[in-house]
This record gives structure tokens, sequence and C-alpha cells, in this order.
């Protein structure tokens, strides 16, 4: 069930008090257009709403059993959209917003019991709701043209389910899960343009995250095993991204860019298993991960001559570690735990121009990369309550740094050069232990640097001249080169 209407009438527009920040902004022509009283053109009006909700339960009796049943589902969604349009001597103004939002729910249990004592249960639910929300205002007068456009949007869901059994016997499994996720964007530009000349901005933004939880328990008197195991999880995300443009004419440009992107997860689960002789594990384990980028530039355009700046970064990282316990029916214990972690980082800049027959470009990159892990294991023997076990590590890391470029005449000239510079380092252990008694831990490390120069000239479009030089230990050694 629901309604629709729409309405139209004609009366002065809104968007006539919303243009006077144009107007400032068109300067001089756009005086004589404010002076002009806008003539009434119309408005439009278009808005809607629907919904309908329903519930209910039943019982229902049958071989053995009874079910008993309920439930519950619904919905809403409603919208509405305004467009005021007003025509004057020369030019035309136009507002256009609208908003929007829709929600639904279903859910629903369902439990059958056995004559025997026996039951089971299952019931889930499930929801959404979601919303838009945009606008635009347009005002053209002659050759000028202004608009704005802005855009917001969100949305949510979820979704849960449980089950229960039990039998005569006395076993009994139940479980649950929960998951939910929503987003948020935000978007808007602007424009103001006479001619061939325009000024562009715009930005947007997103969100998002995303959580799960899952559990279950099973036990059986019967045979004396317990089962149990838990995870839960978590993701985020989020972005910013925005963009300038200035055009003056054909001979004239200004851009400038900018966006970061970030995002992260973190997972974790648990568990544990048992029976009747003594027989036993339980384990633990977290793990995440998350990565982030951001870049810039902006370029310069005036005539035939340009220039761009650039730079760019990213890194990214993860980690985990596990444990992991055992016991035997012997009453032996062995206990596993393992972790490792990692990440890399990068950046570049770089820059680039010509002037007439002037000419420049230049790039740095930076990267740095780390990475370290273990792993260990015991045991205790119930005979003596001794220990035995091992452990073992390592790390790892490197960077690397690169930086060169060129200035030159065209046909005339040209200027070169480079340098590069990289390291590197690792270093392990490893251990035992018998008995009780730990032995001697055994060490190893290792490493290497390198650095290495260029330059070059060039003369008149003939062959490069230049030459270099290149350091690197262990063993030192000292190279030097030249090329012709």
């Amino acid at each position: 069930m629901g309604k629709h209407h729409r309405r139209r009438a004609s009366h002065l527009p809104k968007v006539a008090a919303g243009a006077a920040p144009f107007a400032l902004l068109l300067a001089g022509p756009a005086t004589g257009w404010a002076a002009t009283a806008p003539a009434p053109s119309g408005d439009q009006h278009e808005s809607s709403y629907l919904s309908d909700f329903d519930s209910g339960h039943a019982t229902a009796g049958h071989a053995g059993a009874t079910d008993y049943v309920s439930f519950i589902k619904g919905y809403v969604a409603a919208m509405n959209h305004d467009v005021s349009t007003a025509d004057f001597d020369g030019g035309q103004a136009v507002a256009d917003t609208s908003q929007s939002l829709d929600g639904a729910l279903d859910a629903a249990d369902q439990t059958t019991v056995g004559t025997d004592g026996s039951t089971d249960s299952n019931s889930f639910a499930q929801g959404l709701i979601a919303g838009t929300e945009a606008q635009r205002e347009t005002v053209q007068y002659g050759d000028f043209t202004a608009m704005h456009d802005a855009a917001e949007s969100g949305e949510a869901v979820f979704e849960a389910a449980r089950e229960f059994q039990s039998t005569p016997q006395g076993a009994v499994r139940a479980a649950q899960s929960l998951t939910g996720a929503s987003t948020a964007d935000r978007a808007s530009s602007e424009l103001l343009g006479h001619g061939d000349h325009s000024v562009l901005t715009s930005n947007a933004q997103h969100l998002e995250q995303a959580a799960a939880r899952d559990e279950s328990a099973a036990f059986d008197p019967v045979s004396g095993t317990l089962d149990l195991t838990s995870e839960e999880s978590g993701q985020a995300a989020g972005s910013d991204a925005s963009h300038h443009l200035v055009q003056l004419g054909r001979d004239f440009t200004t851009v400038t860019s900018a966006a970061e992107q970030a995002e992260g997860g973190l997972t974790r689960t648990a568990g544990f298993t048992g029976d009747e002789n003594g027989n036993a594990q339980g384990y633990a384990g977290m793990d995440g991960d998350g990565t982030f980028t951001r870049t810039a530039a902006q370029a310069v355009q005036a005539g035939d001559s340009t220039g761009v700046i650039g730079s760019d970064q990213a890194g990214k990282g993860a980690f985990t570690g596990t444990l992991e316990s055992v016991r035997d029916e012997n009453g032996t214990v062995t206990t596993a735990a393992a972790g490792a972690a990692d990440g890399v980082f990068a950046q570049e800049n770089r820059a680039s121009g010509k002037l007439g027959p002037l000419s420049a470009a230049g790039i740095s990159q930076q990267v740095a990369k780390g990475e370290v892990a273990g792993t260990g294991e015991s045991t205790v023997n119930p005979a003596d309550g001794k220990t035995s076990g091992s452990a073992e590590g390592v790390a790892e890391g490197s960077a690397a740094d690169h930086t060169g470029g060129e200035i030159g005449v065209d046909g005339v000239l040209k200027l070169s050069g480079s340098a590069k510079t990289e390291a590197s380092g690792s270093t392990s252990f490893e251990q035992n232990n018998s008995y009780g008694w730990p032995e001697e831990p055994v060490t190893r490390h290792s490493g290497s640097f390198s650095h290495q120069n260029e330059a070059s000239v060039e003369l008149l479009g003939g062959q490069p001249v230049g030459g270099g030089l290149e350091i690197s230990a262990p063993p030192l050694a000292v190279t030097p080169g030249l090329t012709y």
C-alpha cells in the first residue's frame, strides 16, 4: 500500500536568491543580469511514499513434532524531486534537487519440538537502509555559464542468523553469525565559464566498513566431545580526491589534482576441541593488513611552455600470528607458535618543464622493505616433565634510492646524470632445547651495499660522452667507467 502524487505550480523559483554569488563572480555583465527580474517560468514537484509491513505467527502439529513459526517483514521507499526554472532576457536559471530513502526488514523464526524431546530452531534477520541526495544549480547568461553539482549517498546493511539443535540424549549444537556493512559517498563540482575561459573544481570522498562474526558450539555427552569455534573480522577503507582546472583561452591552462586512499582489515580466530579420552586442541590466530596511497600533480601550460610537478607515495603492511596447543591421551602437550610481519614504502617525486628551446626533467625514487618472521615449538613429556623444542627467526630489510635528471637546449646541448644507491641486510637465528637444556643459538648475518654515479654530455646531437663510478661491498670494490 502507499500513495503517489504529482504537483505542478507556477511561482518565483528559489534559485533566484541563490544566484547572487554567481552575479558577483561574473562582475560587470552579471550586474546587468542581476538587475533583470526573472520572469516566473514554472516549478515541477514530484514525490512518492510507499510502504508495506506484515507480521504473523502460526503453530502446526504433525507426526512426532510441533512447529512454531513467526515472521515480520516490511519496506519503505520515499522520494522527492523538485525542479525550478526561470527564463529571463538572454539567460536561464535552473535548480534541480532530489532526495530518496529506502529501507527494508525481513526476519523469521521457526522452532520444531519433537515428542521425543528433540529441538530444532532456526532464525534469521536482514535489513537495509539507503539514502541519496543530489542538487544542481545552473545559471546561463549569454556566454557566461555557472554550475554547481553536489551528491551524497549512504547505505547500511546487516544480516544475522542463529540455529540450535538438541537431541533426547543431551547432545546440543548452537551457532550464530552476524555481518554488517556500510558505505558513504560525497561528490561536488563547480564550473564557471565564459566563452573559452573556464574554472572547474571537483572533489569526491568515499568511506566504507564491514564487520562479521561467526560462533559455534557443540557438545555430545555420549561421546564426551566438545567443539568451540569463533571468528571475527573487520575492514575499513576511505578515499579522497580533488581536481582543479583553470583555462584562459587556448594559451593558458593550469591543472591541480590530488588523491588519497587508505584501507585496512583485521581477523581473529579461536577454537577448542576435546574428547573424553583426554585429547584436546586449542588454537588462536590473528592477522591484519593495511595499505595507503597518495598522489598529487600540478601542471601549467602557457603557449608552447609547459611545467609538470608530481609525487606519489604508497605503503602497505601485514602481520599474522598463530598459537596452537595439542594434548594427547597420554598427557603429552605440544605447543607451537608462529608470527610474521612485512611492510613496504615507496615514493616518487618528479618534475619537468619546457620553456622555448630549454627543457629540464628530474626524478627521485625511494623504496624501503622489511620483513620479520619467527616460529617456535615445545613439547612437554608427562613422564619426566622435561621440555624439548626449537625456535627460529629471520629479519630482512632493504632500501634503494635513485635520482636522475637532464637539462638541455634543443639540438645544441644536453646534460644528464643519475645516482643510485642500494642496501640490504638480513639476520637469522636458530636454537634447540633438548630435555630441558637449551643449546647454543646459531645466528647468521649478511648485508650488501652499492652506489653508482653516472653523468654525460651531448653536443649538437652527437654521441654522448660521459663516465661514472660504482662502489660495492662486500667485498669492497671501486669501478670507474667511461663512455664515448
